[in-house]
């Protein structure tokens, strides 16, 4: 499980030899990250978010979709001061 936590992958991933699983895109560097969010990153008040869009990381993509359309709705609301439809 430390391994698994360790990569960012699920945990079928390294245990179980019939799931495919594909490595995702990630960028060789920090550096690479649009300026907003480098400094978002290390920002230390990032942490708890970080460690939030870590755990949604590792969730079913059903769940995440959820999750991120729940996010992107609240952040219109905040935005516009109501839903949209």
């Amino acid at each position: 499980m430390r391994m698994a936590d360790a990569l960012a992958v699920p945990l079928n991933a390294l245990c179980d030899e019939e799931t495919e699983f594909t490595v995702p895109k990630i960028k060789s560097s920090p550096e690479e990250l649009p300026m907003y969010l480098q400094n978002f990153i290390l920002n230390e008040s990032a942490t708890p978010y970080l460690q939030t869009a870590h755990k949604l990381f590792g969730l079913p993509k059903e769940d995440s979709d959820i999750i991120t359309l729940v996010i992107e709705l609240l952040s219109q609301q905040r935005k516009t001061g109501g839903f949209r439809d």
